[in-house]
């Protein structure tokens, strides 16, 4: 147990809404007259920071007292501390479970590749535990993770996720209504849908069109060569890539994300391709025993450059998608009324 008079407050700390100016005056007038029954916790950083990482309301009552902040540092990497956060603030306050799921999205970003003690994050599983709620809402609550309003108005209970994740959704469809018309014909906006589903968000689409119009985080055009640059995410974590490769080069680009995701380089993702089977790339995909959906009947592409707005270009032949590093119940329930979701079993390693 240490004493503090100020420590730097890191944003985990901040996570969580500000207590109601009433509870605030409650805890400063408890602690007046009982003394701080509850210490704060730090945690020091690699780079030799201490951090208070939960007891901001505690440190202000004491600020305002004028007496010093008792604190307890807790051992362990940034993992163990983004868990603590999260477990103890789940257990402390009365949150929805839309705020708990929103908490949780906020904290789960650890990308493959990155496991026990060298691990900087959570897995949405882990923090789906520590939070107390189902993964599959901490997923939904992904799909508005890059917006921080929306974020924010979970967090402080304005919205559900449900909500949230419609206001989402129907940002981007606005978004997309909008968009100057491109000479391609693009990918149906219900696979976007469902890849989100999916993954949980897309971080990457390695084969944009000049509009980029898939919701990415960033987008590798014809001009970047894709071929021959790194997929992972720009701060080195591993991406969640939606892949619609140029279907005469489908085969370099399978191969191309195979390295990927052997590499650490992509977690998971979701390739759109035509359904041959027996190719190289199809068994190459196959033989690994990721979940494929066969898509019902001709896949009707949306209306780019060179395209009427209200024409749709259907392929002359079967589509199908295949999620690498997906599960099984993850792609039958983002595609399942698209098509039928069939999976062989691995004779290689995954």
């Amino acid at each position: 147990m240490t004493v503090a008079t100020a420590l730097p407050l890191h944003p985990l700390a901040l996570l969580l809404p500000e207590l109601p100016e009433a509870e605030h005056e409650g805890l400063t007038a408890s602690i007046a007259k009982h003394g701080q029954l509850t210490p704060a916790t730090s945690w020091v950083s690699p780079d030799g920071v201490e951090w208070l990482i939960d007891g901001r309301h505690r440190a202000r009552a004491c600020e305002q007292l004028g007496v010093p902040l008792r604190v307890e540092r807790l051992d362990g990497d940034q993992a163990a501390a983004r868990a603590f956060v999260l477990g103890a603030n789940v257990l402390r306050r009365h949150l929805t479970p839309s705020q708990r799921a929103a908490a949780a999205s906020a904290l789960a970003t650890r990308g493959r590749g990155e496991s026990g003690s060298t691990a900087a994050s959570l897995t949405q599983t882990q923090a789906a535990a520590a939070a107390g709620v189902s993964e599959r809402l901490v997923r939904a609550a992904r799909t508005f993770a890059t917006d921080e309003e929306l974020t924010d108005a979970v967090i402080r209970g304005e919205l559900t996720v449900t909500e949230a994740e419609r206001r989402a959704r129907g940002a981007l469809r606005l978004q997309l209504s909008r968009e100057s018309e491109t000479q391609e014909w693009l990918t149906p906006w219900s696979i976007v849908e469902g890849v989100v589903r999916a993954l949980g968000c897309i971080d990457g689409d390695p084969c944009a069109e000049p509009g980029r119009r898939i919701p990415a985080s960033w987008h590798l055009t014809e001009d970047d060569d894709a071929l021959r640059r790194s997929w992972e995410n720009p701060d080195g974590t591993a991406s969640r890539v939606f892949l619609n490769p140029p279907w005469d080069r489908a085969h370099q680009f399978v191969r191309r994300l195979l390295a990927e995701h052997d590499g650490g380089h992509v977690e998971q993702a979701v390739v759109l391709l035509p359904a041959r089977l027996g190719s190289d790339y199809v068994t190459a995909l196959t033989v690994r025993g990721y979940p494929r959906v066969e898509l019902t009947g001709r896949l009707k592409f949306e209306p780019g450059r060179g395209a009427t707005r209200t024409g749709r270009g259907e392929a002359h032949f079967a589509s199908m998608l295949v999620g690498v590093g997906v599960a099984l119940e993850a792609m039958h329930e983002a595609f399942g009324d698209q098509g039928v979701v069939v999976q062989a079993w691995a004779t290689t390693p995954a």
